[in-house]
């Protein structure tokens, strides 16, 4: 069946309805003839591993429980292929073959203030880094920065992290994004590449969603509500950690203020009374 186009709305239930039964897509709405250079392609797995769960606990902790599965990032370069920063390194990949699974969910979003001539710039860029490495260490960044409240988090932003986090020529899926955008100048993230995550991609403030691409687990009411349920509670769990976490470093920095004021007092304290000994004995030496 051929994808029902982006401007035609129907409810979920037609979407459900009018694609092919053994499909299991709940939603279609992706035409690679509707797709441009530039354009960019947000994905999420229905299997999870290391780094994918370390992102979407990041994204939960970021955007909130509904958003949490986005979890990597590429960029359209036309043709049918994608650019994308995998843990074998930076390739270029032919979208259908490697995204157009029951696995696999898909949205395509494209800049709002990107014309046609910027989009192929952005495609170019991305070609570029072809080959390079990838950089798995920015999913720890994304943990530590989701580990520290905001108002701790200044601990990450000094030359320190920044030398062990910035690596040339390797890339995180969304850094590589991101980087894509910034060398064509029309970069439309707050933070500079390597701090962006692929949930930073899903902004309707900078991007329109082209289409999407979500396939239905085919699985009974009363089974996808304990497995939500399950996955909700693990996840509250997790910011209930955190939040002790944090509450515990906050107090620890508390008492270690306290007790190097204590010294700091302390030491002025008994200099004072060094110097004031010294004095004395000045005075009495000249009395005599």
């Amino acid at each position: 069946m051929s994808p029902l186009p982006w401007h035609h709305k129907r409810s979920l239930k037609e979407e459900v309805d009018s694609v092919l039964e053994d499909s299991g897509l709940a939603v279609n709405t992706v035409d690679l003839e509707d797709l441009r250079p530039g354009d960019v392609i947000l994905t999420a797995r229905r299997w999870t591993n290391l780094g994918t769960l370390l992102i979407r606990v990041g994204n939960f902790f970021k955007r909130g429980y509904r958003d949490r599965i986005w979890s990597h990032s590429a960029v359209y370069v036309g043709d049918g292929k994608i650019v994308e920063a995998l843990p074998g390194g930076v390739v270029e990949t032919d979208l259908r073959e490697g995204y157009f699974h029951r696995d696999r969910d898909l949205r395509v979003l494209r800049h709002r203030r990107m014309g046609a001539e910027k989009g192929e710039q952005v495609a170019a860029y991305a070609r570029e880094a072809v080959g390079h490495k990838y950089d798995g260490r920015q999913e720890l960044y994304f943990v530590l920065n989701d580990l520290f409240a905001p108002s701790l988090r200044f601990a990450l932003e000094n030359r320190f992290f920044d030398r062990i986090f910035a690596f040339r020529d390797a890339y995180f899926c969304s850094e590589l994004v991101a980087n894509a955008f910034f060398r064509a100048g029309v970069y439309p993230f707050e933070r500079e590449p390597r701090k962006i995550m692929p949930i930073d991609c899903l902004n309707p403030l900078q991007f329109d969603e082209v289409g999407a691409r979500i396939h239905s687990r085919g699985e009974a009411r009363s089974v996808r509500i304990l497995r939500n349920g399950l996955t909700f509670a693990l996840y509250v769990i997790a910011a209930l950690f955190v939040y002790v976490l944090n509450a515990l470093v906050a107090l620890v920095l508390l008492v270690s203020a306290h007790l190097i004021l204590v010294a700091v007092v302390a030491v002025a304290g008994i200099a004072g009374l060094l110097d004031a000994m010294v004095n004395w004995r000045e005075r009495r030496r000249e009395m005599e």
